[in-house]
């Protein structure tokens, strides 16, 4: 039988991936490197925050899916991503007893963290108990010191406030990475096809924190191919349709996309949604569009 190879763990929610949680995970992959141990990045599956009763207008969606998370944790170097359970016994672990359990599914040789970490019932412990139970074990603790910028700490609440009033660009600084939803394109209305600019017509994840309506630049990810193209979010009020939902032309894309699954990136905000006062105005608007998403 081989032997069970050691690991540092990543502790954390991690829940947008964003630059903050990248810098503990970068962290952990090079002590792990350093140790010549596994990387295993510890979070919850699912929405930590309503499973302890913490919903809200920044908590309710997510910034990204579970699946999308352990995307980006392997991109980042994590050989395993442990997804712990929401349920109520399990968030009443007391601190030792979380611990404990991390160290019956693995051969911990070290933990990194955040420095204002916390953990256990009631979030109760913190990272000066951390380094108590660590030393009892022989193990290692590292705390990354938390990530500022202009002021401000990067946080997925920071992030979502500015995908709401449509600072894209900001937000993906934070994020480090372009803000994306993942869907699978549906039947639309064709009006875009008529117009001279196929759309992908996609409907926006249920779970996942909503950009501010309006048209966007950025990229649509086809079949591992990427293309420059132009979003819409929202309504279409120029054939009165009220209804929300996504639309993406894929620029110098041609093909049928209708039940594919698509990544659409969105880069940059150009303008807001209006109502147009024809089929032609709006075309002539959707070339302008076209040519700065292009640049």
């Amino acid at each position: 039988m081989s032997e069970i190879k050691k690991t540092v763990i990543a502790l954390g929610y991690f829940d947008g991936a964003h630059a903050g949680h990248r810098a503990v995970i970068s962290a952990a992959k090079d002590l792990a490197v350093k140790l010549n141990a596994a990387l295993t990045v510890f979070t919850f599956r699912g929405n930590l925050r309503l499973a302890v009763g913490k919903g809200g207008f920044l908590t309710d969606k997510r910034l990204l899916t579970d699946s999308e998370r352990e995307e980006i944790y392997a991109w980042l170097g994590a050989d395993k991503t442990y997804f712990a359970p929401t349920t109520a016994s399990y968030l009443k672990k007391g601190a030792r007893a979380f611990l404990n359990d991390l160290n019956r599914k693995f051969k911990v040789a070290a933990y990194v963290c955040g420095e204002d970490y916390t953990f256990g019932k009631n979030a109760a412990a913190g990272v000066a108990d951390l380094v108590k139970y660590a030393d009892t074990k022989g193990q290692t603790v590292l705390a990354v010191k938390t990530l500022y910028s202009c002021g401000e700490k990067v946080s997925s609440s920071a992030i979502k406030k500015m995908l709401f009033a449509g600072e894209i660009e900001k937000a993906n600084a934070l994020l480090g990475f372009p803000y994306f939803i993942t869907s699978e394109v549906t039947r639309g209305r064709g009006v875009g096809k008529k117009l001279g600019f196929p759309t992908a017509n996609l409907i926006y994840p249920a779970d996942k924190c909503e950009v501010k309506e309006g048209v966007y630049a950025g990229k649509i990810i086809i079949d591992g191919t990427k293309y420059k193209a132009v979003i819409n979010y929202g309504a279409k009020p120029t054939f009165g349709d009220g209804k929300k939902s996504v639309e993406a032309h894929a620029i110098d894309f041609s093909g049928d996309l209708y039940g594919k699954t698509v990544r659409v990136c969105f880069e940059k905000r150009l303008r807001d949604i209006k109502k147009f006062a024809s089929a032609t105005e709006l075309s002539e608007q959707l070339k302008k569009d076209v040519a700065e998403a292009r640049k």
